[in-house]
């Protein structure tokens, strides 16, 4: 029906208007006054029934903790626990529901441009802890991931600004952000990138290269002057202290106990890492001429020419616009108009602010952060499960892969019937055997139900590749480091550097082998021999789960490609040890392609904590003990904040702080040598990769 056929109907049926009286006008309604009565006396309510409430509950506390007879913890704690979300969290809420009455949603329909700031170290998992981000929590690279993808397919961004602050970006991370980045580029969408750095870093660079506008500041420095390594070898240092390493290594490959018991590398160690270096320069030579559309044999010209000062960079193409923040910025409003606007927190809760001057606004801003809803899970879904950091046996925190939490949550993916697939993200350069096998067989349990697809992060060798191999297929970034099928094993004995203390042991013994691990001696023949025979158990089983996994897959025989060999992933492709190049966004899609899903949710297996799960768990404590046992088929997600990880015990982490202020760069491998050191310590065989240290 046209608009004017609507006109006329409208006016044929429109009662004419009465002007009622002036007093009737000013009538105040008896609804708004209702309304206003009930929102006060729930209000009086909050602050007379909640603090007292919280009052008694502390009182009654204290009572059933003198007094042995009483009883009422349980209904103490809900007390309190109410109290103060009656009084805290209530108000809160309310503010928050008239706040988005007030704005309502029709500004997120609005054109944008979404800024992205890179900054600081990027984690895999997400975090659930709502405080992190107030003291500084690292930003998780799988969440810049979905809000670029997000970003792409928004009709209401128009285009995608990224800025940087000294973001710490691992290989395969720089690959997987160039790869989605040109997506958004190749959508037809502009891509503007700026950087402020003194210097720009080749992996940076390389990230942003594909932007379809890339600004520098005027005096920036593009350092593109390839890779640098070091890794240190300690024998001579130890021996002046008085330590020696006894290592022994199965796989002439299986370099990892080098460091400890060499002055430099052996011939299988420089062979093992030169490969790998040709492997991850080929790489960063075909992002950078397919990103700036030059050929591979000119890129490598430019980058032995490096580094360029913005005037040459210009010059050679490698930029695009030389610029402070405020001109190119100008230069977007230019393209773009007035009217569009900058979101700086696309997709993303900001952190609370407070302004006394706005109390309402501040109060809507809390309420929005610490008590943002979760997506119901009414979808079929792909869970996604992080392993990330060294694997370790038991139960803990984040940052390190600890085998109990793995395979619980292994086994919850297993058991949801909303989960339909589930892919394993492995970021780990290996660790404990006995952890690795664990994990393993949790896979494989998980593997008889749905398929698995293993993600590949920046490193997914020795335990991180043992724990992939069984997986239905395997994902890898090209610059991903994997592989090094082998196992290590050793002590350091430290008697000579007591001996130099002045501080003299004696030794009290009972059944032969008691000393096996002891730092007064190395092995004898007979230890040895024992010790060597366990690895070489172990490195068979190693090899046999890698055929049973891989099967016709594998190129070459086993021992060619095992014995500690490490690769990346476009030399694994080649060799069978993998199946696809990708990053998590493609090894999700293929896992629902596996199912024959289109129309699927991502869950992460375990949930991240949001505040009110944080919040019970801290009155009323975790659900069940992590390490209870349980022959239901259902297992409760586990309490993983219960112990502290590895990575942050205050000996390795003190240590740390210390380097960092010396060498950064040094310090992160002083860190992964105290890793090794507590790893060996505590588990005498490990299968760990031989890393290429300190990379620039």
């Amino acid at each position: 029906m046209s608009e004017t056929g609507n006109d006329a109907k409208d006016s044929v049926s429109r009662k004419p208007e009465i002007t009622p009286p002036e007093w009737t006008r000013r009538r105040t309604s008896g609804k708004a006054v209702g309304a206003f009565a009930l929102g006060l006396t729930s209000m009086i309510l909050w602050l007379f029934a909640g603090i007292p409430a919280i009052f008694l509950a502390i009182w009654a506390k204290r009572d059933i903790r003198k007094n042995p007879l009483l009883d009422g913890r349980i209904l103490a704690n809900l007390g309190l626990a109410l109290g103060i979300l009656s009084v805290v969290a209530s108000p809160m809420l309310f503010a928050a529901a008239a706040m988005w009455l007030i704005n309502g949603a029709h500004a997120d329909h609005a054109d944008r441009i979404a800024h992205f700031h890179l900054s600081g170290l990027m984690v895999e998992s997400p975090r659930g802890d709502p405080l992190g981000t107030l003291t500084g929590q690292p930003n998780s690279f799988a969440d810049l991931l979905a809000r670029l993808k997000h970003a792409r397919e928004d009709d209401a961004v128009k285009a995608v600004v990224i800025t940087v602050d000294n973001p710490l970006l691992a290989f395969a991370q720089m690959e997987e952000l160039h790869g989605e980045l040109a997506a958004f580029a190749a959508s037809g969408k502009k891509l503007f990138a700026h950087c402020e750095e003194q210097l720009m870093p080749m992996r940076l660079y390389i990230a942003l290269a594909t932007a379809t506008h890339l600004s520098v500041a005027p005096t920036a420095l593009i350092d593109l002057r390839g890779f640098y390594g070091e890794a240190p070898y300690l024998k001579e240092g130890l021996a002046k202290i008085g330590v020696e390493a006894d290592i022994v290594q199965i796989g002439d490959y299986k370099t990892a106990g080098e460091m400890f018991s060499r002055t430099e590398p052996s011939e299988a160690g420089k062979e093992d890492m030169n490969r790998l270096l040709d492997g991850l320069y080929e790489s960063c030579v075909h992002m950078i001429a397919e990103a700036r559309h030059k050929p591979a044999d000119e890129v490598k010209r430019l980058i032995d020419a490096a580094p360029y000062p913005v005037k040459r960079a210009l010059e050679a193409g490698l930029i695009d616009s030389v610029a402070h923040q405020d001109a190119f910025l100008e230069g977007i409003k230019r393209e773009y108009g007035n009217t569009i606007r900058i979101d700086n927190d696309y997709e993303r809760i900001a952190p609370p602010t407070v302004d006394m001057q706005r109390p309402l606004r501040s109060e809507w801003s809390v309420a929005r952060y610490f008590f943002r809803v979760q997506k119901w899970l009414w979808k079929d879904s792909i869970g996604l499960i992080y392993l990330e950091g060294a694997i370790v046996p038991g139960f803990g925190g984040p940052g390190v892969a600890w085998s109990g939490d793995i395979r619980d949550a292994l086994k919850t993916a297993a058991e949801d019937d909303s989960i339909k697939a589930v892919v394993l993200r492995v970021d780990s350069p290996g660790g404990s055997v006995t952890a690795s096998e664990v994990i393993l067989r949790a896979a494989q349990t998980l593997k008889r139900k749905k398929p698995l697809v293993v993600s590949m992060g920046s490193t997914a060798a020795s335990g991180g590749y043992y724990v992939s191999c069984g997986a239905n297929a395997i994902f890898a970034d090209e610059t991903t480091l994997t592989g090094s099928i082998g196992v290590i094993g050793g002590k350091l004995v430290s008697t000579g550097l007591w001996n130099k203390l002045g501080v003299n042991w004696f030794a009290y013994q009972r059944g032969a082998n008691a000393d096996l691990y002891s730092g007064a001696h190395p092995f004898d023949e007979r230890q040895r021999a024992d010790v060597t025979r366990y690895m070489l158990d172990a490195y068979e089983t190693f090899k046999e789960h890698v055929t049973s996994g891989r099967g016709t897959k594998l190129a070459k025989g086993i021992d060619e490609l095992a014995g500690g060999r490490v690769f990346t992933g476009k030399q694994a492709l080649e060799l069978g040890l993998v199946d696809k190049i990708g990053g998590l966004e493609a090894a999700i899609a293929y896992a629902a392609e596996l199912v024959s899903l289109k129309d699927y949710q991502v869950q992460v297996v375990p949930q991240p904590k949001d505040a009110a799960q944080m919040l019970m768990d801290t009155f009323f404590g975790s659900p069940r003990p992590p390490s209870d046992l349980d022959l239901d088929a259902r297992v409760r997600q586990p309490n993983i904040e219960r112990l502290q990880g590895l990575v942050g015990q205050p000996d390795v982490a003190a240590a740390a702080r210390l380097l960092e202020g010396l060498d950064s760069r040094h310090a992160r491998v002083a860190l992964e040598l105290l890793r090794r050191i507590q790893l060996l310590g505590q588990e005498g065989i490990a299968m760990i990769m031989p890393q290429v240290f300190a990379i620039e």
